[in-house]
């Protein structure tokens, strides 16, 4: 995932230490090539100062983190079961999931709204686990603008980007490829102006 200014490039790394991936920074050129922590799931701060990750812990619960590109202690960002981040691009909030009990294969998932990011959290929508396959990675994707949330889901076998609006209200279906069996890979783009997603099918 690329700082919003273009200077880092954080990824993970399957850890042969642990069952958890390690959250790396390179620089663009390849230099600069830097373990930040055990965790994933990276979203960036609108102005790049921040880089925010989960850290699973007791292999449950996941917690978020935030820490400078430029070094320096991580800080604990929320502590109560928060995942896939998305943070406003003005710096007033974060956004995340929270995965409830699996009772059938996939949990149902959660997505919530805190401002600031320590601050109460106001849930947003509730989506259900059947929507959200095991193999399917959810980590919605917040417009440079701070009006959406992009989400994957899967509907038979289907795939479509959905759209939440990040001040509540009901998801709006971006995408429709009718019965073609399509599955989108990993989490989306969005251009600078806001007006288009772009996607691996």
């Amino acid at each position: 995932v690329w700082s919003p200014e273009g200077k880092h490039i954080s990824f993970v790394i399957r850890s042969t230490l642990h069952e958890d991936v390690d959250e790396w920074l390179i620089s663009p050129d390849g230099s600069n090539l830097r373990k930040v922590g055990v965790g994933g799931n990276a979203a960036w701060s609108g102005d790049g100062r921040w880089l925010y990750y989960c850290v699973t812990k007791d292999a449950l619960v996941d917690e978020l983190k935030k820490v400078s590109p430029e070094g320096g202690p991580q800080v604990d960002v929320r502590l109560d079961e928060a995942s896939a981040p998305a943070v406003a691009p003005d710096g007033t909030g974060v956004y995340f999931l929270r995965y409830l009990t699996n009772v059938n294969d996939s949990p149902d998932i959660e997505v919530y709204a805190a401002r600031p990011d320590n601050g109460p959290e106001q849930l947003l929508a509730r989506i259900p686990g059947s929507r959200v396959p095991a193999w399917q990675m959810v980590h919605p994707v917040i417009s440079p603008d701070g009006k959406w949330l992009a989400i994957t889901l899967t509907d038979g076998g289907v795939t479509s980007i959905w759209a939440l609006p990040t001040t509540g209200g009901p998801l709006r279906q971006l995408t429709d490829f009718g019965q073609r069996r399509t599955f989108i890979a990993r989490r989306v783009s969005w251009c600078a102006d806001s007006k288009f997603i772009f996607a691996s099918l």
